[in-house]
Parts: C-alpha cells; sequence; structure tokens
C-alpha cells in the first residue's frame, strides 16, 4: 500500500504524538523538539536511499565550487550534510572560516559523491555555452557536424536564405518535421 504523506495528517500518520525528541512514530516520522515552532503539525520522515531517487532543490540554484564565494558554498554543503540543530553546530568558532570548517568536516563517501555530482550541471552548461561561443566564431551559416572532417577540409554548410516577404510558400516544399503536427492543428482549431 503507498501513500502520499500530503494526503494524511501529521497526527493519524504519526499516532499519539510525544514530547520526547527524535521519538519515532507510525510511518517513520520523527517529531521536532519540543520548543520547536512546528512540534505540533510537522514532523521528519527517514527514507531509505534509493538510487533512483534525485533531489531537486527548489528555490535559489546551489553554490558552485569553482566560481562565486567560497565560504558560501562550504556553508551550503555543511548545512546539507553535516547533523546540525543551531547555526554555531556547523563550525567550532566564530574564527574558524566556514572554509575552514568545511575543510575539517570529515563527509562520508556518499556525501562527497553527491557533491561532486551536485558541479555536474555546471560543467554541463559551461560545455553548452564553449559550444556556442565556438560556433559564433566561426561565423553565420557555418555550423560543423559530427560527421564533418577537418582534415580534409570538408564540411557541410547551411547558407541562411531569406523568403521575400508576400512570397507563397508551398507546404509541400517544407521538410515533414517543421510542419505542423496533428495535435498543434487541433488545438488551434479549438
Amino acid at each position: 500500500m503507498s501513500f502520499h504523506l500530503a494526503d494524511v495528517s501529521f497526527e493519524s500518520a504519526s499516532g499519539i504524538l510525544s514530547d520526547s525528541p527524535g521519538t519515532k512514530h507510525a510511518k517513520g516520522i520523527y517529531n521536532f523538539l519540543s520548543d520547536h515552532p512546528l512540534h505540533e503539525t510537522h514532523g521528519l520522515q527517514l527514507h531509505k536511499a534509493d538510487s533512483k531517487k534525485i533531489p531537486n532543490f527548489i528555490g535559489t540554484i546551489l553554490p558552485r565550487k569553482d566560481q562565486s564565494d567560497r565560504n558560501y558554498y562550504c556553508l551550503t554543503m555543511l548545512a546539507l550534510f553535516k547533523l546540525w540543530r543551531r547555526g554555531s553546530d556547523l563550525k567550532s568558532n566564530e574564527t574558524v572560516s566556514w572554509h575552514e570548517a568545511f575543510e575539517q568536516h570529515s563527509f562520508s563517501v556518499e556525501h562527497v559523491t553527491l557533491i561532486q555530482n551536485f558541479h555536474i550541471k555546471y560543467e554541463c552548461l559551461d560545455a553548452r555555452d564553449d559550444y556556442r561561443a565556438q560556433l559564433a566564431k566561426e561565423g553565420p551559416g557555418m555550423l560543423v557536424s559530427s560527421w564533418d572532417h577537418e582534415e580534409d577540409g570538408e564540411y557541410d554548410t547551411i547558407e541562411p536564405t531569406a523568403i521575400p516577404e508576400g512570397a507563397e510558400i508551398d507546404p509541400g516544399d517544407i521538410p515533414s518535421f517543421l510542419q505542423e503536427g496533428t495535435s498543434y492543428r487541433k488545438r488551434k482549431e479549438q
């Protein structure tokens, strides 16, 4: 039997509430400490590790490790992967920088892998931007495909041609992949 936690009230999912922190209730929900403002209505649910689940961070993007403020990056990674109840749990004292606290913390192998994987998105975006810059540098109309060979100097080039204003266009001349699809036509007719 499967259920979505949003469809179940906290009281019914957790059973009788207890004031002891960390008490595990039915459905694997742990309540907050009694002085927490959401103690009566919210809890945490532990999920088993599953390679098919991907965290989706909502709100601002995660900071990059190779650009931007290094201390902000270190603070974010510590907040995600180090156990803490108060901000002061994240670093030993005020004289220690966030970078030093990050370097002193021993992350698990799984956490290190996750931290490295966070950066893959930025590597892909950088590669895309580099490729676009390279295409722009080549000049308009020069698209190099994977089957073109630099050695023999043979490239397929696409020269853009403007369609004169008011010209009649025969739909038969338009490649099928550029034509309106059936579902689009149906929506347009409604």
